[in-house]
């Protein structure tokens, strides 16, 4: 085989080789960007599942404080049949002074018991704010790295087809 001829199979092979590799940076440049879209929508999904707790949460502290109303309020009935069985007017004094005092600690109580489930449900919220963020950055970043790498696939292909013609260039 003549020297033109194994030339010219070299120079096929090598343009053939460039535009391969720009061919897969092409496709690690999609796959990049499905993988960020599949973290984005996996962030999204566990945000959602931190709303959900979020709600539930909210939800058990509200059954939490009509449980703990049942409670008080057999604790009532029972302080007051404790006083009256000792002959003691409930409805004046020291036992009055019982009755209100209960009342103003089991408010007290109701509104430590909502306000714990409120905040943590306000955790859960944030949790799920932190992790849509995080899917929204996943994309973002994602789509850079998509981006660099096409460019890498063009810049490297450029440089190849460069070196082929400094190398062959007019010489076929």
């Amino acid at each position: 085989m003549d020297p033109f001829t194994l030339g010219a199979i070299s120079q096929g092979i090598n343009i053939f080789s460039h535009g391969l590799n720009l061919f897969n940076k092409s496709k690690q440049a999609r796959a990049m960007k499905r993988r960020a879209a599949f973290q984005r929508d996996m962030y999204n999904l566990n945000a959602e599942f931190s709303e959900m707790r979020a709600r539930e949460a909210i939800r058990k502290g509200d059954k939490d404080v009509n449980q703990f109303r049942r409670t008080t309020k057999q604790l009532r009935a029972d302080q007051r049949l404790a006083l009256a069985m000792q002959g003691i007017d409930v409805s004046t004094g020291s036992a009055k002074d019982i009755f209100a005092d209960t009342a103003v600690l089991n408010q007290e109580d109701e509104l430590i018991i909502r306000s714990n489930a409120y905040k943590h449900a306000f955790g859960l919220k944030v949790d799920a704010s932190n992790k849509r963020m995080q899917g929204l950055f996943a994309v973002i970043s994602g789509n850079e790295d998509a981006k660099n790498m096409k460019w890498q696939g063009i810049a490297e292909t450029a440089f190849g087809a460069a070196d082929l013609f400094r190398e062959y260039g007019g010489k076929y």
